[in-house]
């Protein structure tokens, strides 16, 4: 029975027998259906910690993902729990990490801080950028992103644009390894590239960042070590012109792609060098093994058809619209047609989770905010992993969930969300002043 259970119901006991009860409390039972949903919502943290979780842990952590992933089948979501918080007018980002106890918010300074949500007022651990004093800074391009590497480890890269007292352009990319267990911000590296970075995208234990070289677009993969006995690697790619506002996205250890305005591009992953020998470059232009363009027969293989075997459902890319809009593109199955393709734009800022993503609507004078929710990430239909969870088909990614912030007026900067807890935080000026920033604690179950 129990290979095609339901855990929402098997997890009840006025729903089973003595005999069903008793075996619904051996971890191994717990422990195979929480692998089973992690195929659907692939949550990294999570599935390194499963060895050292009781059946207890195992049961309560399932069942809140069920809760949270059973809010989709609707309309409208309205939260069960707001809480507002003041915040200083410089902060300028905010990301929730897994779990939902804590939270990390950057300054314009370059300051990172980790908080915690039970006492979110003073942060519990600060780290300043290292400035140089004869350099300019930009504050207002100051930006952070965050990943979990596929052994659990939670690490942010703080990005700083400055220039030089000579006037050279410079990209510093500050990484640090976030403990929550021991409330620490280990700086474990600093990137500098001698240019403005175009765009760059940690995701595992990878970080892709990109630069413009006279008119050439070069793209570094470098593998991040969190540990000193591991070796930092990096390859560096020359992907040639035309290039008109990219996005890099690293799919897996193998491929990343490269999204514009005109076209979808898929690139190998080659072999990468000790970064002391400034990694292994290659000045030839690279070659894409597959291009999408909208209306246009495809380059050899379709996208979606030479990505990796493990790569058996839906994803979604981000990239920019001819009128730079934010899209995001959710592209076909393999074997499915380019007719499939589902593609919306986001009006304000968003945050993709494992298996969602929140965008805000557009800003309305005096009128509460509004989120769209819609799944980006989608494994085949009769997955066990959806059985597991209640249903039997991956949602439809053309279906937007409304969530209404009735009360809280203003203009939405940034916000994140945790796919693990429900939990959403909410960046904004209230009434749209740019002078004020408060955030919004958002509970949706």
């Amino acid at each position: 029975m129990y290979p095609h259970s339901n855990i929402t119901v098997t997890s009840d006991p006025s729903q089973t027998c003595k005999y069903l009860r008793n075996m619904l409390e051996e971890r191994s039972i717990w422990d195979a259906a929480f692998r089973d949903i992690l195929e659907v919502i692939p949550l990294r943290g999570i599935r390194c910690a499963l060895p050292d979780m009781t059946s207890t842990e195992l049961r309560r952590k399932a069942n809140r993902i069920a809760l949270v992933d059973n809010l989709w089948s609707r309309d409208t979501i309205h939260p069960v729990k707001i809480e507002r918080h003041s915040l200083s007018p410089d902060i300028c980002r905010v990301e929730v990490l897994p779990g939902g106890e804590f939270i990390l918010t950057l300054r314009k300074d370059g300051e990172l801080q980790l908080r915690n949500t039970r006492d979110f007022v003073k942060p519990l651990l600060t780290v300043t950028r290292p400035n140089q004093s004869s350099c300019q800074y930009y504050p207002e391009s100051t930006d952070m992103r965050r990943s979990v590497s596929e052994r659990g480890e939670n690490w942010a890269v703080v990005l700083d644009y400055y220039s030089t007292s000579e006037g050279e352009p410079r990209t510093d990319l500050r990484i640090y390894l976030i403990d929550t267990t021991t409330a620490s911000m280990l700086p474990l590296t600093t990137i500098t590239k001698h240019a403005y970075c175009i765009d760059y995208h940690p995701m595992g234990e990878f970080l892709a960042t990109s630069i413009q070289d006279g008119d050439n677009y070069l793209v570094s993969l470098r593998r991040i070590c969190f540990s000193s006995s591991l070796d930092e690697k990096e390859v560096v790619l020359n992907l040639g012109q035309g290039m008109n506002n990219p996005r890099t996205t690293i799919l897996c250890g193998h491929k990343f792609l490269v999204s514009t305005a005109l076209n979808l591009r898929l690139y190998q992953i080659p072999e990468m060098g000790p970064i002391c020998d400034e990694g292994a470059f290659y000045p030839e232009v690279t070659a894409p093994i597959a291009i999408h363009a909208e209306g246009t027969p495809g380059h050899g293989k379709l996208i979606w058809d030479a990505l990796c075997d493990h790569h058996d459902g839906r994803f979604a890319i981000y990239t920019w619209s001819a009128q730079e809009e934010l899209l995001v593109q959710i592209l076909p199955a393999p074997g499915q047609s380019q007719d499939s393709i589902v593609c919306y734009s986001i009006d304000g800022a968003c945050a993709g989770g494992t298996s969602r993503i929140i965008g805000c609507k557009e800003f309305v004078d005096m009128q509460p905010m509004e989120l769209c929710c819609y799944a980006h990430f989608m494994r085949p239909d009769m997955c066990v992993g959806y059985v597991r969870l209640g249903r039997t088909r991956a949602f439809d990614p053309s279906h937007s969930v409304l969530i209404p912030l009735l009360g809280h007026d203003g203009r939405a900067e940034d916000l994140h969300w945790d796919e693990e807890s429900g939990r959403l935080c909410v960046l904004f000026s209230p009434n749209g002043d740019r002078n004020a920033k408060a955030l919004l604690m958002v509970d949706m179950i």
